[in-house]
């Protein structure tokens, strides 16, 4: 899931306007959840042999397997940027806005007929946003409902590894409400707006190389081509904004307990009005994921991760994410 959102510009004098806001937070809880279920597994890791043989069909349980999740972010920004009175006559020096943001996000999935992955969830942003020799400062508090839907396509082909090969078709829809709370000299402005995103995904997952006693999964490839559509109410009136995104991420056991995983993202905006400076733009991330407990049908991972998103004309964003898993 992504998410953008809005700044307010103002000067002492007053509200002014809006400008776009640079930042887009990539919640990472359903596609950790998704290949942790398909490559790191219970024991021995190996991607999901998924049969179709009618029978097994018939005595499968309906909810094949379930987790619950809890990720933690800590995002850090600085952006630049300029400001103008409303005839255009005079422009501000350049100013320099810090923003501090945290991020929880609780969430369970569950595996339908061993088919169907199904993430729902509740993501909460705090975010405060300063500017470097203002007093003026500013809060954004998020409530994001939201729901993923994969369905594997593999199991309807015949002579496919399904043991090294994972086809997913999904779709993803999100509601935020936004509060917003403007300190300024003299005077306290609050607003708020309302933000749906959708759209469509696919993942492949291949595993490129097995463990010693021939299980795979030591060593995977996942490609998440997806497009992701945004629609605000906000106070100036109805905005939308669409991104395409290709994301390759490779995941490594380093022992049978211990993965290490490095992604790149790539993203264009496809609506030019509302790009900004810039319409591409890139996230690099690097994660360690543990096994803490791996007995019978219990599985406890934690997992330490770093993204950077690059490109940016006139921003820098960092983001330290920790996340919990407990399969059952």
């Amino acid at each position: 899931m992504q998410r953008a959102a809005f700044c307010l510009v103002l000067l002492t004098a007053g509200l002014l306007g809006f400008c776009a806001r640079a930042q887009i937070v990539p919640v990472s809880t359903p596609l950790n959840n998704l290949i942790t279920e398909r490559v790191y597994d219970l024991q021995p890791p190996r991607l999901k042999n998924l049969s179709s043989d009618t029978n097994a069909s018939a005595a499968m349980p309906f909810i094949t397997a379930s987790d619950v999740s809890l990720e933690f972010d800590y995002i850090y920004a600085r952006q630049w940027f300029q400001m103008t009175t409303p005839g255009g006559g005079y422009t501000a020096p350049e100013m320099i806005t810090k923003i501090n943001g945290y991020n929880t996000v609780p969430s369970v999935l569950f595996v339908i007929r061993s088919n169907l992955l199904v993430t729902a969830g509740f993501d909460y942003l705090h975010e405060d946003i300063s500017t470097i020799g203002s007093t003026t400062s500013q809060t954004f508090d998020d409530y994001t409902p939201f729901v993923y839907a994969d369905e594997e396509l593999l199991h309807f082909l015949p002579r496919v590894d399904t043991t090294r090969n994972s086809l997913l078709l999904g779709g993803n829809f999100s509601y935020t409400r936004s509060v917003s709370s403007v300190d300024a000299p003299g005077a306290a402005t609050g607003l708020g707006y309302n933000d749906y995103v959708f759209g469509p995904s696919l993942v492949y997952i291949r595993s490129l190389v097995d463990w010693p006693d021939g299980a795979p999964g030591r060593v995977s490839f996942t490609l998440n081509p997806a497009y992701t559509y945004y629609y605000y109410q906000t106070p100036l009136g109805l905005e939308r904004s669409g991104n395409f995104s290709l994301l390759g991420r490779m995941d490594a056991g380093l022992t049978r307990n211990v993965y290490l995983d490095i992604s790149a993202t790539w993203v264009h905006n496809i609506y030019a009005e509302h790009a900004g400076p810039d319409r591409d733009w890139a996230f690099f991330g690097a994660g360690l994921t543990a096994k803490l407990l791996n007995q019978s049908n219990h599985l406890l991972l934690f997992r330490l991760a770093y993204s950077y998103e690059a490109f940016l004309t006139r921003a820098e964003i960092h983001e330290i994410s920790a996340q919990v898993e407990y399969h059952f």
